[in-house]
């Protein structure tokens, strides 16, 4: 994925219809970048975490998004799909010569085919691995829908960042001082990645300290992902207590209670089931996930309008209500009180 801010693909970026089976290519159809970029639309620059969020809706292909942020040595991509069925993108990068590259997958399936070295892997969701190859040219297999998280960190830096005396590392950093293919296997995305990537794409900072935030959360991560494949047995084997899991999601709302959240969404960063999720956050806090949510706004927007003296309509739209009526209508269902009279 091309980390270059403000342009998604390359101009030779072609997409082709259904990934190969057998090593052969069939039934494919191919698009120019110059075919994408007349669809491809900027939706929004977010102006609290810099993203620039991007999408291409067409006839032949669907739907792609992502939100791209470049920060020094390191690039973050989220991207998302919504296709018509399995495609198959090949991609011809230079930016691939100089970074390690971080991919994660949150949802789907993905796969990467690098073109000279011959080199494929494939990622189920959550699941990550880490790749470099003084090469430009790969294809990524994609399923219909995907939710990837991609990050690139300079080949150079993430070098300095590993020890020649721990012998898990060593070997790693040998093959990118030396520019050699790098493959860091498969490992699964744990609660701590999902907490950390959450991090980076929701920062939560303003000013200069985004930059230290941003590369603070990628070392966090790094030293995840290296540890987690260092040590597969004990990360396979170790669970997280339920009771454990539960508060970490409470935590984790108190947090971000004003974004869109969903059980899905939820259910997924935390890795329980739906129906485990509703069950158990009810019999531990007593209180539904969403009326907790509703509970935080309401208190948040009490505050809001006593100590900041916000107007009703401004509230409402902080919390994530569309419409002020139906804020004032919740929020004297709970207070007893319009919003109006709390001036």
């Amino acid at each position: 994925m091309n980390m270059e801010q403000g342009k998604p693909w390359q101009e030779n970026v072609r997409l082709t219809k259904h990934c190969p089976q057998s090593g052969k290519m069939k039934d494919y159809q191919t698009l120019t970048f110059r075919e994408i970029s007349s669809v491809m639309e900027e939706v929004s620059t977010d102006l609290n975490t810099d993203f620039v969020h991007r999408k291409a809706q067409h006839k032949e292909f669907g739907i792609l998004e992502n939100r791209i942020l470049q920060k020094g040595f390191f690039g973050i991509q989220e991207f998302r799909t919504n296709l018509n069925g399995s495609f198959r993108i090949a991609f011809d990068e230079a930016h691939m010569l100089q970074n390690m590259n971080i991919c994660a997958v949150l949802d789907g399936k993905l796969s990467i085919d690098l073109k000279e070295s011959s080199f494929s892997a494939s990622l189920n969701g959550l699941e990550h691995h880490g790749v470099y190859a003084h090469e430009t040219e790969y294809d990524l297999c994609i399923d219909k829908d995907v939710h990837v998280v991609h990050i690139t960190v300079d080949r150079e830096y993430y070098a300095g960042l590993l020890h020649d005396n721990e012998r898990a590392v060593a070997g790693i950093k040998e093959k990118l001082l030396k520019k050699d293919l790098m493959w860091s296997g498969t490992g699964g995305v744990n609660l701590a990645m999902k907490r950390a990537i959450n991090d980076l794409l929701h920062n939560p900072l303003d000013g200069n300290l985004k930059s230290l935030y941003i590369e603070a959360k990628i070392l966090e991560l790094v030293a995840l992902q290296l540890n987690d494949l260092n040590q597969p047995v004990k990360m396979q084997t170790t669970r997280v207590k339920d009771t454990d899991v539960f508060h970490d999601i409470r935590s984790y709302l108190n947090d971000h209670f004003r974004e869109d959240l969903s059980l899905r969404m939820l259910s997924r960063m935390f890795g329980v089931n739906e129906f485990k999720l509703k069950k158990g956050f009810k019999s531990q806090f007593n209180t539904t996930v969403f009326d907790y949510i509703h509970e935080l706004k309401m208190t948040y927007a009490k505050t809001l309008l006593l100590d900041e003296k916000m107007f009703v309509n401004e509230v409402a739209g902080t919390i994530g209500y569309k419409n002020p009526n139906h804020f004032s209508t919740a929020f004297k269902r709970k207070f007893g009180v319009s919003p109006t009279a709390m001036k």
